[in-house]
């Protein structure tokens, strides 16, 4: 029989790690770079407000280490956990936070939260938690994201950027040589 079949393989529910076992963050996240397309979300974690990039560049979510240890939070250790930089190179992750409360606008998410020190946003929200949005309708130049949520429509509106670009010496990153 002709035609064309589409197989779709469900990746394991309680990994939160990909296929190879390597969690990517985006140069952007990582320094904080911003954007005339960067969309950013006022969200709340541990009753405690952030401004968080959503940001299909990173494949899960991140805290910076800093971030987390004003919050009290306490990853999971993960000896040897490394996480790459769209640029090739790799920083320690301090451990996972797993099952972490993330809410915006009034809807609840709980996401695995990779800690590490990013420069620019207290908070990245990745592919791993975008997926389970399902479909999502964007608008770059409104900033506005519309998905559907149990039996309800959710629209969000982006805040502003919250500071100018900047760029930042991180240990692990020699972003100026490679910039050069």
């Amino acid at each position: 029989m002709r035609g064309i079949y589409i197989m779709d393989m469900e990746e394991d529910a309680d990994s939160s790690l990909d296929s190879d076992g390597a969690p990517e963050v985006s140069i952007h996240a990582m320094t904080g770079i911003t954007t005339g397309d960067t969309m950013l979300l006022s969200t709340t974690v541990s009753q405690t407000p952030f401004i968080a990039l959503v940001d299909s560049g990173s494949t899960h979510c991140f805290m910076s280490t800093t971030t987390a240890g004003h919050l009290g939070l306490r990853p999971t250790p993960r000896p040897g956990l490394s996480v790459g930089v769209a640029n090739g190179e790799r920083v320690p992750s301090a451990g996972v936070c797993p099952n972490t409360l993330i809410s915006i606008a009034g809807e609840d998410f709980y996401v695995d939260i990779f800690i590490i020190p990013l420069a620019g946003y207290e908070l990245v929200l990745g592919c791993q938690w975008l997926r389970t949005l399902g479909p999502v309708l964007w608008d770059f130049k409104l900033k506005t994201m519309m998905f559907w949520q149990d039996d309800h429509r959710v629209r969000w509106q982006g805040v502003g950027t919250t500071s100018p670009p900047m760029l930042s010496s991180l240990a692990t990153v020699d972003l100026l040589d490679r910039l050069l």
